[in-house]
């Protein structure tokens, strides 16, 4: 059985890969060595709360969807975008789009339970 730190590792390796990012673009994003994004990716390091967050803006994910890797399709974004020519500003612009789209979905939530409540 796979432990928490497996999991979440191979969570954030698989939704790095379908979004075309190299663990390169991970460390840039994150600040931190690309060295440690492969020891987070194989479960032999663990990773933050705050780092955790900012995945999820970057791969337009919820936190649920990470730890637990419950994929709702119905609610997945997908970017288009050539990795390779990727900068450091680029990979930060997209998450400030994945924190944006998230917000969004929050407000939509709050409306529609504030609506059901009436």
């Amino acid at each position: 059985m796979a432990n928490l730190n497996e999991t979440v590792g191979a969570r954030i390796k698989l939704m790095r890969k379908q979004r075309g990012l190299k663990q390169e673009h991970l460390a840039r994003y994150l600040n931190i060595d690309q060295a440690i994004v492969s020891k987070i990716e194989n479960g032999q390091r663990p990773i933050g709360a705050a780092m955790l967050e900012s995945l999820c803006d970057l791969f337009f994910c919820s936190l649920d969807d990470l730890l637990e890797g419950n994929l709702d399709t119905t609610h997945t974004h997908t970017v288009a975008f050539r990795a390779d020519s990727l900068s450091a500003d680029d990979v930060h612009a997209i998450a400030a789009i994945g924190r944006i789209a998230h917000n969004i979905e929050d407000m939509i939530t709050l409306e529609k339970a504030a609506n059901d409540g009436r």
